[in-house]
């Protein structure tokens, strides 16, 4: 398309533009992260999104979540095709629009895998997901585009990654405490 007279070249990412291409900002540039000091003392309603993706499992983001839930908190989980019974809490495989976001805006704390449509579902309702990325190399997803996903939301602070290695109940709190404000924040 680049060589039709007339056309206009457009990317949503600063390092992609140059030569014929215009950067012409993104959705997220309506977004913007502000403090929001709470404390977790009692149980934490935790959701787990971890999207539908056929036939990718991903048992390493439910490992790390397990290790950092207390015997108090709340969770609800969507595995896609992650099948596990050793859960506590409310189990799905899938689950309607209107209950996900219903248990995303009841959620102290949202855990997603790095997919666009769950992290924006959790910006708009004021969160800061927790990010899990999923990886090629683990056979998680057929590349590794969720961590280029992931790398844009923690540089804009608008998200917060979970170490799948080194789990760290820092990253629970850190999202927690940051509340997501929106509007225009580029002029």
């Amino acid at each position: 398309m680049q060589r039709v007279p007339g056309i206009q070249l457009r990317t949503q990412y600063p390092s992609w533009a140059g030569g014929k291409w215009e950067y012409s900002g993104t959705i997220l540039d309506s977004f913007r992260a502000e403090p929001n000091e709470r404390k977790s003392s009692g149980g934490r309603k935790v959701f787990v999104t971890l999207g539908t993706i056929r036939p990718y499992r991903f048992d390493r983001a439910v490992d790390a979540v397990l290790s950092l839930l207390r015997p108090e908190d709340d969770v609800v989980w969507q595995l896609g095709e992650t099948r596990r019974d050793d859960l506590p809490g409310h189990v799905a495989t899938e689950m309607p629009g209107d209950e996900m976001k219903r248990r995303m805006r009841e959620a102290d704390v949202i855990v997603t895998h790095s997919g666009v449509g769950s992290i924006l579902a959790a910006l708009e309702l004021g969160k800061a997901p927790v990010l899990a990325v999923r990886s090629e190399v683990h056979d998680e997803h057929v590349d590794d585009h969720q961590r280029f996903i992931a790398d844009v939301m923690e540089q804009r602070g608008l998200a917060v990654r979970l170490d799948l290695e080194s789990p760290s109940v820092g990253a629970f709190e850190r999202a927690m405490n940051t509340r997501i404000g929106s509007g225009d924040v580029t002029g």
